[in-house]
C-alpha cells in the first residue's frame, strides 16, 4: 500500500484553480457534504475551532470519502503537538497563520517533515494505515506529499512575502485579509484600496519565486479577478446557511 497522492498538489502543479473551504465546525458529516458539492479541499481549522484527535479523524476520513484533499489549520506555527494532532490523522497537509518572516516558514516546515528535512516525530497509526505502509516507504511518500502552507496577514509577513515564499518546502502563500486589512489598521475593509493593493503586491512577488498564492474568494467575480492575477487556492464560504435562511424567512414573513 502507498501513502495516498495528494491531489491537490496536483492540481496545483497543473496550473489549475482550486476551490476549498475553512472549516471550524467539528462535523465529519458537514465536511463529506462539501466535498459531494464538488469542492477540492476543506481547511480543517485549529485555529478558530478545536475538534478532538477523534472527531479530527474521522473529518479526516470524510474527506477521503469525498474526494476532498485534507488541510489542517494549526494557530502555533512552533507548537510540535499540534502538528503531530494534525498530520498523524492522515491530514495531506497544514496550514499555518501568522507567518512574519522566513525563519516561522522554516520552522514551520521542519515540524511538518520528517528527517532529513525535519524533525516530526515518527509513529504507526492511522498515517501509516496502522502499520499496512511500511515506514520507510511512508516517511519518503508523506515528505513528498505532505502540504505545508504558509498564511501571510501582517504588514510585516508582506515585506518579508519573497523570503517565505523561497523557503525550501513551503508549497504555497495564502494571503489572509481579514488580519492584514487589520494590521494596516483597517479592520473589517476587505475591499479599501490599500488592503486590494498590498494583496495584488504581495501575490505579483509570491508567484515570481514560482510558489501558488491563495486567498479568500467572496464571489464568482472576485475569483476570476483572482485567477487573471495567478491565483489558484481560493477558499469560498461553504456554510451559508444564515444568509439563505435569513433570505427565505424573510419572504416567506412577507407573504
Amino acid at each position: 500500500m502507498d501513502f495516498p497522492k495528494n491531489r491537490l498538489k496536483e492540481t496545483l502543479k497543473a496550473g489549475r484553480a482550486a476551490i476549498g473551504t475553512f472549516l471550524n465546525i467539528p462535523s465529519p458529516n458537514l465536511v463529506e457534504m462539501i466535498g459531494y458539492a464538488g469542492l477540492d479541499f476543506v481547511i480543517i481549522d485549529f485555529e478558530h475551532g478545536r475538534p478532538d484527535l477523534e472527531t479530527t479523524e474521522n473529518m479526516v476520513r470524510a474527506c477521503e470519502v469525498s474526494g476532498l484533499t485534507s488541510i489542517i489549520r494549526i494557530p502555533n506555527y512552533s507548537d510540535r503537538g499540534l502538528y503531530l494532532h494534525a498530520l498523524d490523522s492522515g491530514a495531506m497537509g497544514v496550514q499555518i497563520p501568522m507567518i512574519d518572516d522566513a525563519e516561522m516558514a522554516e520552522i514551520a516546515v521542519r515540524l511538518a517533515k520528517y528527517q532529513p528535512r525535519g524533525v516530526r516525530g515518527l509513529a504507526g497509526g492511522r498515517a501509516t494505515r496502522y502499520g499496512a505502509i511500511p515506514l520507510a516507504q511512508y516517511v519518503k511518500q508523506a515528505n513528498e506529499e505532505t502540504m505545508v502552507i504558509a498564511q501571510i496577514e501582517t504588514v510585516e509577513a508582506a515585506k518579508n512575502a519573497e523570503a517565505i515564499a523561497a523557503v525550501d518546502g513551503v508549497d504555497l502563500v495564502f494571503v489572509g485579509p481579514t488580519d492584514l486589512g487589520q494590521s494596516m489598521g483597517l479592520a473589517g475593509q476587505l475591499t479599501h484600496p490599500d488592503v486590494l493593493d498590498l494583496i495584488d503586491d504581495i501575490t505579483k512577488r509570491v508567484l515570481s519565486r514560482g510558489k501558488p498564492v491563495g486567498c479568500l474568494t467572496a464571489s464568482v467575480e472576485v475569483a476570476a479577478e483572482q485567477i487573471k492575477k495567478g491565483m489558484q487556492y481560493l477558499c469560498v464560504s461553504a456554510v451559508p446557511v444564515y444568509g439563505h435562511c435569513k433570505s427565505l424567512v424573510q419572504a416567506i414573513r412577507r407573504l
